[in-house]
């Protein structure tokens, strides 16, 4: 819980920022489309961070259940798809393929992606072997997968699964899609790439500086491809290679 809050407030300062004038320079043709604007921000933000402590609050209840207790992961990634969908659909009234979901350049998008989640890999590999104790970072992900496994032997497999195809899907579309294009607006590209890494990092509440990295990374790609699809692939496979070492660590694939 004091995770939670402490990465509220900062979420919190970061959403006073918005409070600065828009520039007036040019804008590439991807971001003049994106028609939200900081209030979009504030209510997104704000929905995840109701949800976030709705969801520590509710799920310590006995009477919800073992399985809806330890399976709460799977709410929070549908939550926001939902609504992205109802944003999208009725207060922006414009199609999702605004955020860069496009096949221009799809080889070339898809190949950075894949390279970006490369460095990603290192950068965490070397973060990790250096700084961390012993299991500090992974034991959780690995408590997580045993309680699935206790529920059924599937449910890891499942979760693993979704994590590399909905997250990184709808956790693009909100802080490289939604949540961009207002700071870029108010402060460029490389405020607005710390600023949406912030948010990113809060989000996930540990292993803060790692998130932070691959998010900055992240950005910068849909920054210079003006395609949210290289850094959906680049997150999907980052997400999908932790997920295989954390399977093989709790004993998976032994």
């Amino acid at each position: 819980m004091k995770n939670l809050i402490t990465s509220f407030v900062l979420q919190l300062i970061l959403l006073f920022l918005l409070l600065k004038e828009d520039r007036n320079d040019g804008e590439k043709e991807l971001f003049k489309k994106q028609k939200w604007d900081a209030s979009d921000v504030v209510i997104v933000v704000l929905s995840i961070g109701i949800l976030n402590f709705l969801i520590v609050s509710l799920f310590k209840f006995q009477f919800l259940g073992e399985f809806l207790r330890k399976s709460y992961l799977f709410y929070v990634p549908l939550f926001l798809f939902f609504l992205i969908v109802i944003l999208f659909r009725f207060k922006f009234r414009q199609n999702i393929r605004v955020l860069g979901f496009t096949k221009t350049n799809l080889k070339r998008n898809i190949f950075l992606g894949i390279l970006v989640a490369a460095i990603n890999l290192a950068i965490s590999s070397i973060f990790y072997f250096l700084f961390a104790k012993p299991g500090t970072h992974a034991l959780p992900v690995i408590g997580v997968l045993r309680n699935f496994k206790n529920i059924s032997y599937y449910l890891p497999y499942f979760f693993v699964l979704f994590s590399t195809i909905l997250a990184p899907v709808v956790e693009e579309s909100i802080f490289r899609g939604i949540l961009y294009s207002p700071y870029r607006k108010k402060y460029g590209p490389t405020c607005a790439i710390i600023i949406t890494s912030l948010f990113f990092a809060t989000f996930h509440h540990r292993g803060i500086l790692h998130y932070f990295i691959n998010g900055f990374f992240w950005g910068i790609l849909y920054e210079k491809t003006e395609s949210i699809v290289s850094s959906i692939v680049a997150h999907s496979i980052y997400n999908l290679i932790f997920f295989i070492v954390m399977l093989y660590f709790a004993g998976f694939m032994g």
